[in-house]
């Protein structure tokens, strides 16, 4: 299965609680996560770690990155998002992204 902006966006939102599996993601936090999933990853490359990611817009945009690596995004873009939401980051999502970043 290929992972779109719409899983990965719908991920990250329930790594902060923000969401859940079974509610769909209103529009508004979608285009907040994309926008924080397409600078995230931008800063990544210009740091170098090139993923081959390209830029998405719409739900069904395809992530382009290793399969390796969809969890290291998952987590360091909710950390991202975490003050946007005002949502306190735990210890165990900090773990879990700097592994991610670690893996990437």
């Amino acid at each position: 299965m290929s992972e779109t902006a719409q899983t990965l966006v719908s991920d990250i939102l329930q790594e902060l609680l923000i969401n859940s599996a079974e509610q769909s993601i209103p529009a508004v936090d979608f285009q907040a996560g994309v926008r924080y999933l397409n600078r995230w990853m931008s800063s990544q490359d210009a740091d170098g770690i090139k993923l081959g990611y390209t830029e998405v817009t719409n739900p069904t945009d395809v992530i382009t990155v290793p399969a390796g690596a969809i969890n290291g995004i998952i987590y360091n873009v909710a950390l991202q998002l975490a003050t946007t939401y005002d949502v306190i980051v735990t210890p165990e999502l900090a773990v879990k992204a700097q592994t991610g970043l670690n893996i990437m």
